[in-house]
């Protein structure tokens, strides 16, 4: 008779709370609104574009440098030239334009 108590003590009681926290954290409520409607970063921003749209937002402002700052762009952290990192909200992504101040200087 000591065998099903052990079994009992430990099937007989609730689950924890655990299905209402995770189903309250994504399914409780609204989906977030789009990138282009926050600018802040109400969460992880987007993947980086492709070259193709860098190269096309490089091209409408002009006074970004367009195939050096491809080239900075991957190899940022090896660059040795003071760089600065633009992010420009077109289309609802975020595209980043490095801009090169070493040779603006």
């Amino acid at each position: 008779m000591d065998v099903p108590a052990p079994v009992s003590d430990g099937h007989g009681g609730p689950p924890p709370p655990l299905p209402p926290v995770a189903a309250g954290e994504g399914n409780g409520g609204p989906p977030p609104p789009p990138p282009g409607h926050v600018a802040g970063g109400h969460g992880p921003p987007p993947p980086q574009p492709p070259p193709v749209e860098v190269m096309e937002v490089l091209h409408h402002h002009h006074q970004f440098r367009h195939l050096q700052a491809m080239h900075v762009l991957y190899h940022h952290h090896h660059h040795r030239q003071l760089l600065v990192v633009l992010k420009v909200l077109h289309h609802h992504q975020w595209l980043v334009v490095v801009e090169d101040l070493h040779h603006h200087k």
